[in-house]
């Protein structure tokens, strides 16, 4: 049983930076992320701030050095952005050397693509190149692409339980290592901002029209916001690489 799980390197995309320097850089000078969306087509764009990564897909796709965006979804692709920034850092050059667990978390999975055609699929007589997304919905699938695109193979699983998605697979994989059930994981979630996660959340009328304020006595909801995190763990020798985010809430 391992006495101790280290953080051994990070890797992060979100709203305030597309690497760890830039949003430690970020967190330091008090820079907001919180804008209106460009890549989300709601009624609410203009009217409800989120926390939204400012990277088109086809450029987080030449990041993540995938030259063909076909069948990846904006969720996987802010995942393998974050994946080879932790794998990086953690100096993994080849994650299939050491059995490797892969434990990643997503709410919506590949919604944020789906539900741009779902009146294209609801259609029996309508065919097209649509058809190949139809798959992505499960959160299952980013998880395996992300596997198959770094060649993990050992232990691989998702985890999907609303905003506690990224937490509990961070917990999960720490408790695999510490139990010696593992040597290695890469842990934590991935999902980027959805029509239905946006208007889902301001039906239920908490979303503030402003930027929020949660220690304010007039505080009037939160602001959405996606972008995954990744970090490395070490036990004595053992390493486990540690993949946060894009929180799932």
């Amino acid at each position: 049983m391992a006495e101790r799980v280290l953080i051994t390197g990070m890797g992060m995309i979100s709203a305030i930076g597309n690497n760890v320097e830039e949003n430690f850089r970020s967190l330091r000078a008090q820079t907001s992320g919180i804008g209106y969306s460009q890549w989300v087509d709601t009624v609410h764009r203009d009217v409800l701030p989120v926390g939204e990564v400012k990277c088109s897909s086809e450029e987080l796709a030449r990041m993540a050095g995938v030259p063909d965006t076909q069948g990846f979804t904006r969720t996987t692709l802010l995942g393998l952005v974050a994946m080879q920034e932790a794998l990086h850092s953690a100096g993994i050059t080849d994650p299939r050397q050491t059995p490797t667990a892969f434990i990643n978390a997503s709410t919506v999975g590949g919604m944020c693509d789906t539900e741009k055609i779902y009146f294209d699929i609801l259609d029996p007589e309508k065919e097209g190149t649509f058809l190949q997304l139809i798959d992505t919905l499960d959160c299952a699938d980013c998880t395996q692409r992300i596997a198959d695109h770094t060649g993990l193979t050992a232990y691989v699983t998702t985890i999907s339980t609303a905003c506690s998605s990224s937490a509990n697979a961070l917990m999960y994989g720490a408790r695999l290592i510490r139990s010696g059930l593992v040597q290695r994981a890469i842990c934590g979630g991935t999902e980027a901002l959805t029509r239905f996660t946006l208007n889902g959340f301001n039906s239920l009328k908490n979303i503030d029209k402003r930027h929020c304020m949660p220690f304010d006595k007039d505080r009037n909801g939160l602001n959405l916001g996606k972008g995954p995190p990744i970090s490395c763990w070490n036990r004595k020798v053992l390493q486990i690489a540690v993949r946060l985010g894009p929180w799932p809430c």
